[in-house]
């Protein structure tokens, strides 16, 4: 798990371990309280771990947490299919996707464009660097009962 912290941002490769998995730690408390423990799902590829992804399911909709994919797994189309699956499971339950992501990160921001994201709303992180992107429901009408926090991290 510390590998996937250190993977999100870069440079974070080169701290000592003790203080990587100390930061870790200490990130997982605050999204665990933020957001609940149900939201966070390792991805596995030929049985390795491959990437983390927390997602929040709520009465408002759909919110995109942290999404990190090792570098020994990016650049195969894991983070498309993970975050178009999500598309597909917001739609169907009618409800609006949210995340946050770091400005200087153009391949994220291509992603989540050609799925329908544009930029809008609070990024919710408390500091600057981050941008909000929504993407509104598409062709399903509304669930009439919205999802819960333990439908968290499923994918259809």
């Amino acid at each position: 798990m510390t590998r996937l912290f250190a993977a999100a941002s870069p440079g974070r490769e080169f701290l000592p371990p003790a203080l990587l998995a100390f930061q870790e730690g200490l990130q997982r408390r605050q999204w665990t309280v933020q957001w609940g423990v149900h939201g966070e799902t390792l991805v596995e590829l030929d049985g390795l771990t491959a990437a983390r992804i927390w997602v929040v399911w709520t009465a408002e909709g759909v919110r995109l947490v942290d999404l990190t994919i090792l570098p020994e797994f990016r650049r195969r189309g894991l983070a498309r299919r993970l975050v178009s699956g999500l598309c597909d499971a917001a739609d169907a339950a009618g409800a609006p996707f949210a995340l946050s992501m770091h400005t200087d990160n153009p391949v994220a921001h291509r992603l989540y464009e050609s799925l329908g994201f544009t930029p809008g709303g609070d990024p919710g992180r408390g500091s600057p660097g981050y941008v909000a992107m929504a993407r509104a429901p598409r062709g399903y009408a509304r669930a009439s009962t919205p999802a819960t926090s333990h439908d968290a991290g499923r994918l259809p």
